[in-house]
């Protein structure tokens, strides 16, 4: 019983040991469906809210500097906001109804931010995914969880990180993957 409950609602695996949910082998082997995960091509595809007026949150104080440096994008905390998406890394994903997803990504602070990601709906902000809090160290580790998606079409991956502290966060490999490859 409790493997079908944690396939329905999602695992989380990590190297950190303060992270929450479980250690599962991660599965999915087809593409990854997030656009420019390794921050090739600097910030395309991704969309940011901290670095400028916060258009869904006009007074929202959380404030942060995105730059891609070193195969990584560094994202520099000024002002944690008040609310875990005041400061923010998010794209548009494609997905299918019934299918299960790995998301993984690693991740560093110099600060021990926490990083909140999930993958939701944009406008009615249904959260497809739950949220998966993972509290980062000062050295990158990979990131892993993993979830059954509801519904299809587009819904948005996001890595929060307002309300979480002031400091220095790095991403990378930043991946979403299809169970059964296709």
């Amino acid at each position: 019983m409790v493997c079908v409950l944690l396939l329905i609602t999602g695992c989380a695996t990590t190297r950190n040991p303060e992270s929450q949910g479980d250690s599962a082998p991660v599965r999915g082997r087809g593409p990854n469906l997030i656009r420019n995960g390794d921050f090739a091509r600097a910030l395309e595809n991704w969309r940011t809210i901290g670095d400028g007026p916060n258009t869904y949150h006009p007074g929202d104080p959380g404030r942060a500097a995105f730059r891609v440096e070193g195969g990584s994008l560094a994202i520099e905390i000024r002002d944690q906001g008040t609310s875990i998406w005041s400061v923010m890394l998010y794209q548009g994903v494609p997905f299918e109804k019934g299918a299960t997803y790995d998301v993984s990504f690693e991740a560093g602070s110099d600060s021990g931010v926490r990083v909140v990601s999930n993958v939701t709906q944009d406008g009615t902000w249904r959260n497809y995914s739950g949220d998966r809090s993972f509290k980062l160290t000062g050295k990158m580790a990979a990131y892993t969880y993993h979830f059954t998606m509801s519904e299809d079409g587009e819904a948005l991956f996001q890595l929060c990180l307002g309300t979480s502290g002031t400091g220095t966060v790095r991403l990378g490999s930043i991946a979403i993957r299809k169970w059964g490859g296709g």
